[in-house]
């Protein structure tokens, strides 16, 4: 992150921590996740992937760090290619790697990247993971969208497994990192994957069945309205299908070791409604918690004060401190 930069969220930073965030301990009576069903891992395991054709392309080359680009070729219904933007180390060794997803709305992953500069020069790899599926599918039929959100977390783990094979990735120390969008998809990750060893979960929500018909973000909005046009369905049928789905944060979020979890929720926010990121909170038993005094978007100045907690709480569960 370029001085200027880190100087103004610094400044932001302080004003914001002392007029508007609570910091909420993990819940003291905690006692672990739920365990899962027999079955559970069965139900959300994905075909064996072969070695994936990669195309790599060095996009910034510096003293301390590097950012190539990663197209991996995918065949599967949804998705034809996976796009990775890893952030390395240049230093030898093997380092601990963020795996960050992307929101919905910033074609150009400004947020993402933002957080990947900040990470990166304070020792970690970071990988943007960018799928080549629509974030919002309209043409996906109503009996499909669970299985919609099974192909995301095959897409992870093939993620996962070329970026596992890195020189510079210890593989014993990941995490994720997610905003909005990003954040429900790495929800959903975290319930099924306990490789990763820490997880920040910043304003989503949950169940989809809820946090989609009532959010205020216009995309969302519009996406409900053409889908039901196009599969000839009232938004009433569309919820009770999203309801179904297995892969849905909050179904998830039990099954998710709570410390290893930094919750972030904006007290305001009607884009995730935080009625929904409170019920998400409750399903995973209390995990630490950031509660922020604004809404979704006018969150993002919050930064200032998320990226250092963040990082406080990654460099422990990681073991950096």
């Amino acid at each position: 992150m370029r001085a200027p930069i880190s100087s103004l969220f610094a400044g932001l930073a302080g004003l914001l921590a002392s007029v508007g965030c609570s910091h909420l301990p993990l819940n003291p009576a905690y006692q672990g996740p739920r365990p899962r069903p027999t079955d559970f891992f069965a139900r959300f395991q994905c075909a064996p992937f072969p070695e994936a054709p990669v195309s790599d392309r060095l996009v910034e080359d510096g003293s301390e760090y590097r950012v190539r680009e990663l197209m991996v070729r995918m065949e599967n219904r949804f998705a034809t290619h996976l796009h990775i933007r890893l952030y390395e180390q240049v230093a030898d060794g093997k380092f601990p790697l963020l795996v960050i997803s992307t929101i919905l709305n910033d074609p150009a992953d400004v947020l993402a990247r933002l957080v990947a500069n900040y990470f990166v020069r304070r020792g970690y790899n970071c990988a943007i993971i960018s799928r080549g599926a629509s974030k919002l599918n309209v043409d996906v039929p109503l009996g499909e969208i669970d299985e919609w959100q099974r192909a995301m977390l095959c897409d992870y783990a093939v993620a996962k497994q070329v970026l596992t094979r890195e020189p510079k990735v210890d593989p014993g120390r990941l995490a994720t990192y997610g905003i909005s969008y990003g954040a429900i998809n790495n929800t959903v990750l975290a319930g099924v994957d306990d490789s990763y060893r820490a997880h920040v979960i910043a304003l989503a929500g949950g169940p989809l069945s809820e946090v989609i018909p009532r959010s205020r973000e216009l995309r969302v909005r519009k996406f409900l309205r053409e889908y039901c046009e196009r599969h000839h369905c009232t938004r009433e049928q569309f919820i009770e299908h999203c309801a179904k789905v297995e892969a849905d944060p909050l179904k998830m979020a039990p099954y998710i070791d709570a410390r290893k979890v930094l919750l972030a929720l904006s007290r305001f926010d009607v884009i995730v409604p935080y009625d929904n990121g409170r019920k998400l909170r409750e399903a995973m038993g209390g995990p630490e918690t950031l509660v922020m005094f604004a809404g979704h978007y006018t969150a993002i100045p919050y930064l200032g004060y998320m990226l250092p907690q963040s990082r406080k709480f990654l460099d422990v569960k990681l073991g950096l401190k």
